[in-house]
């Protein structure tokens, strides 16, 4: 598994500038700063490419990198399926695993996380 978040560190092949006339999603702004932005160009029902750009650590580049290379050539129906699943897999469990969707999704599993991290006790 190490070897694989290597390679998709190190993988620059679809880092790229928004292309015009894509579909773009972006994230980010967390405190620990990481931004990410994926951009689809669909033709004929079909993801023609998938690009990101990001700012911030290994793992959202990574992980933009692995998406990117997942959804290109899926249909636009199968694509949100495969990258969820993906997400999911990349979870230490499934408990920690938040579908987050929209801004009020992404606010209520941040809210899950806090929590679960207040009953975090360390011992000795």
């Amino acid at each position: 598994m190490e070897s694989l978040f290597a390679e998709y560190v190190a993988d620059r092949s679809r880092e790229a500038e928004t292309p015009s006339g894509s579909f773009t999603g972006a994230a980010g702004g967390a405190a620990c700063g990481d931004l990410a932005r994926i951009s689809l160009t669909v033709e004929n029902g079909r993801i023609a490419s998938a690009v990101f750009g990001t700012e911030g650590c290994a793992a959202t580049r990574a992980a933009c990198a692995c998406v990117c290379e997942m959804v290109e050539r899926q249909s636009v129906v199968e694509a949100p399926s495969s990258g969820q699943s993906l997400l999911k897999s990349c979870a230490s469990a499934d408990a920690n695993y938040y579908a987050a969707l929209g801004a009020s999704g992404i606010n209520a599993a941040f809210s899950g996380i806090v929590n679960s991290i207040n009953k975090l006790r360390l011992t000795h």
